[in-house]
């Protein structure tokens, strides 16, 4: 009979584990391969970011063009019922006794051909915007993203704002002899004036090479800030601002002399370049606030005939000024501006 006999050293019930030199070792980042995906990834973002943002800024201008159009496509409206344009603003001074008349602005009127006929309904044309909001301050504070440019971050903060106004005019002021009237520079030359209604058949120099409402983000002298008070650096300007007429009272007929318009928080000149600062203004620089935008280059506008542009703020300032007007016999080619 064999005998059987136990290795020395070895437990007969604890057999060896024969894979356990194969075992790997556990697995980790190190703090140097950590760093280097860190940098990867923050590499990857600063390339994409200005991809996303241009893509939004894209977005941003296609709106607002559309906004134009929108704001053109009114106009026309108007003036097929009407037969003329609306003015920049329509005062009934018979009914008005005070100095400094409010009547009925431009974005009041067009707002039965923007959809918003029954808001139009409710406001009282005999009385005028600023006594009507007395009366209505709910519309004070409400907002109209067809009057207001997605790329206005101050929307946040100021509900009311309109980044959209009518031109005025700017190659000739309307008083040589008074270059400046009591709110600022103001023309006569353009589309939009207080109690001017114009006609295609007025706008001579082609309604394709003449601005109806273009951008503007520069703030008013009188425009409202928090608690709509008047700053003195201005603020910007309410969505229901038009202008304003004001006059010696029984002296004038008023609106009938441009030296005492109030244009500043409706309507906009040619006069200054595109995206220019005037800050800090004076109390007659109101009305001398030029276009511009948050758009890099220029501003959109919409021309008398209803096509949107975009108008760089290189753009020569005869051929700028000249856009501006309906009238003053410049021949202004397509490809020009």
């Amino acid at each position: 009979m064999k005998s059987h006999r136990l290795r020395v050293g070895v437990s007969p019930l604890i057999m060896p584990d024969r894979g356990a030199r194969f075992q790997r070792p556990f697995s980790a980042f190190t703090l140097v391969e950590l760093l280097v995906v860190i940098t990867i990834i923050g590499i990857l973002i600063a390339l994409l970011l200005p991809a996303v943002q241009a893509a939004r800024e894209a977005a941003r201008r296609l709106q607002c063009q559309n906004n134009l159009k929108q704001l053109g496509l009114a106009l026309h409206n108007y003036h097929s019922v009407f037969n003329c344009f609306p003015a920049a603003e329509s005062v009934d001074y018979m009914n008005d006794t005070t100095k400094d008349i409010r009547g009925n602005p431009l974005w009041f009127v067009i707002l039965g051909y923007i959809e918003q006929n029954n808001l139009e309904e409710q406001f009282d044309y005999d009385i005028g915007y600023s006594n009507w909001l007395t009366l209505h301050p709910e519309y004070i504070e409400k907002q109209f993203p067809f009057y207001q440019c997605p790329s206005d971050d101050r929307i946040v903060q100021y509900s009311y704002l309109r980044d959209y106004f009518g031109c005025a005019g700017g190659a000739t002021p309307a008083n040589p002899q008074q270059p400046r009237g009591f709110r600022g520079l103001t023309f006569s030359d353009g589309l939009f004036l207080p109690n001017r209604w114009r006609r295609f058949a007025d706008v001579s120099d082609g309604s394709s090479s003449t601005f109806a409402i273009g951008e503007s983000v520069h703030v008013s002298k009188f425009g409202l800030g928090p608690g709509y008070a008047v700053s003195t650096q201005g603020g910007p300007c309410p969505w229901w601002g038009g202008c304003g007429c004001a006059y010696p009272q029984g002296q004038e007929t008023p609106c009938s002399n441009p030296y005492r318009w109030s244009l500043g928080r409706g309507f906009r000149s040619t006069y200054y370049a595109i995206n220019s600062n005037i800050l800090p203004m004076a109390d007659n620089e109101d009305a001398d606030a030029p276009f511009g935008s948050y758009h890099s280059g220029g501003a959109h506008f919409v021309f008398a005939d209803g096509h949107v542009g975009f108008i760089n703020d290189t753009i020569d300032m005869a051929m700028y000024r000249a856009l501006g007007s309906i009238a003053n016999r410049e021949t202004i080619s397509g490809v020009s501006y």
